[in-house]
């Protein structure tokens, strides 16, 4: 059947039956056809609900369902409908459009349809209409805030009661997939919900332990989108209230994520992108990982005054001793791929919050920062976090140490490792024949690679003296 049959078809019959049941003046225009048993009791095949479905994809027929269909009456067929299959659906198919014709949300904002129907699927038992509502409601959410009819405070409450209800079947049991997937939806919706403001303290407290448990549980699973929908909800929760031990906890788990995620192998092939110029940089790869870190160092910055918390942030971010042992950009540590990772244009968002993470832990002095991480990294994180311009930055002239550190070998204020002590002028530092031939092997090796690669052009001072016309040959011969 052709679209426009379609739309036709099914615009008529939720339109006879909202109007049925409503006291609407226009119910009395469609006396006749009221009183047609036919036309008043007879479905909508599910067939065709699937068909729309699939039409609603591409975006010139999602943009001719959002003019023809009348949401209002859509929804109030959508909750007298018995047929569970058919119910959901005909929420994929408005999930579908709306999704490409984000104007429906305000058709729908304060529709009574949309409010009982939102109450009945949460009072109901169908799990899988509930995940699928979920999903919409997400979508819906995204573009319509927090202008709705719906209470949403009642939504979080009720939400956060099933997530505690499942939570105690997936951490006694296993749990069955329906329920998983219920419980995955909870936590990607109390993101916005969260941020928009809906949340009791009483909602929260009961809320924000089952969050880090299941961060806790899948902190380690990269693939796992379950961990992502707890980060981002604990992202939006109130946190300057938590106690010592749950920050500490969430220091905790930030690193094992942040260790299961920034990789070294990951770190030297964006380096490798952009140190070589390539046109293909691998900007999935990047953005990927910027939107997976970014979240959990908000988080960090976020509790660093909580008790504890500072010191463990120390431990972590700041450079070590076998750090130092070697320039830091050739670090393997946590603290150093994150200074890596901030010097490559790709990773923006991370280079300022990781940089304004540092910033704090240094007290925001200047001096203390470039000590730790070196002029170059200093000078990169004051200019991105805004808080200094880097040509007033100067290098200390005293020498610095790591924090917690009982050595005081002094720092290189440029690379941020410990500074080579000069060797003792005396016999020992005169080069013998092996040592002088090997350096003027290495630099006639540099200076050919250097004019191979048009960087500067080296002529042999006896050839250029020839080419001149004042080269004389020299008589060898010596006079008494």
């Amino acid at each position: 059947m052709e679209l426009q049959n379609l739309l036709e078809l099914v615009k008529e019959k939720t339109t006879i039956v909202y109007l049925h049941d409503s006291v609407s003046p226009a119910r009395h225009g469609l006396k006749k056809r009221l009183q047609d048993e036919d036309s008043n009791h007879q479905d909508i095949p599910l067939v065709f609900i699937a068909q729309l479905k699939e039409l609603s994809r591409r975006l010139e027929n999602a943009r001719q369902i959002a003019d023809v269909l009348d949401w209002n009456s859509y929804f109030y067929y959508a909750s007298k409908c018995q047929d569970e299959k058919k119910n959901i659906e005909m929420i994929k198919l408005l999930a579908n459009c709306l999704m490409q014709v984000p104007v429906i949300s305000k058709h729908l904002a304060h529709s009574e349809c949309l409010k009982n129907f939102t109450r009945q699927v949460f009072e109901g038992d169908n799990l899988e209409s509930q995940n699928v509502y979920l999903r919409f409601l997400f979508i819906f959410l995204a573009y319509q805030g927090a202008d709705t009819c719906i209470n949403l405070s009642e939504l979080t409450f009720s939400l956060v009661k099933r997530l505690e209800a499942i939570w105690k079947i997936i951490s006694e049991s296993v749990c069955d997939s329906e329920n998983f997937s219920l419980y995955s939806e909870i936590l990607r919706i109390l993101f916005p919900l969260f941020r928009m403001g809906f949340i009791e303290e009483s909602t929260r407290l009961t809320a924000l332990p089952i969050i880090i448990k299941t961060w806790s549980k899948y902190s380690q699973e990269e693939d796992s989108t379950i961990r992502w929908h707890a980060i981002n909800a604990i992202l939006e929760c109130d946190l300057k209230n938590i106690t010592s031990s749950q920050a500490c906890e969430i220091v905790d788990l930030a690193t094992k994520t942040l260790q299961s995620a920034v990789k070294l192998e990951t770190v030297e092939e964006l380096e490798g992108y952009y140190h070589q110029f390539e046109s293909d940089l691998p900007l999935n790869k990047s953005t990927s990982l910027e939107k997976d870190l970014v979240p959990i160092l908000v988080i960090l910055y976020s509790i660093i005054s909580i008790e504890r918390v500072r010191e463990k942030l120390e431990i972590i971010l700041l450079p070590k001793e076998h750090d130092r042992e070697t320039s830091l950009k050739k670090g393997k540590s946590l603290a150093c791929l994150f200074l890596r990772l901030s010097m490559i244009p790709l990773m923006e968002s991370v280079s300022i919050w990781h940089g304004t993470i540092l910033f704090t832990l240094c007290n925001c002095n200047p001096d203390l920062l470039t000590n730790q991480v070196g002029y170059g990294y200093a000078s990169g994180i004051l200019n991105k976090v805004k808080h200094s311009d880097p040509s007033d930055i100067i290098p200390p002239g005293s020498t610095g140490t790591h924090s917690g550190t009982e050595k005081s070998q002094p720092i290189d204020p440029i690379t941020g490792e410990y500074k080579q002590q000069p060797k003792q002028q005396g016999s020992s530092s005169a080069m013998t024949m092996e040592e002088k031939e090997r350096e003027a092997e290495r630099l006639f090796v540099l200076f050919q690679r250097l004019e191979k690669n048009g960087a500067m052009q080296v002529t042999n001072p006896i050839r250029q003296a020839i080419d001149s016309g004042y080269y004389h040959d020299i008589d060898d011969t010596y006079s008494d």
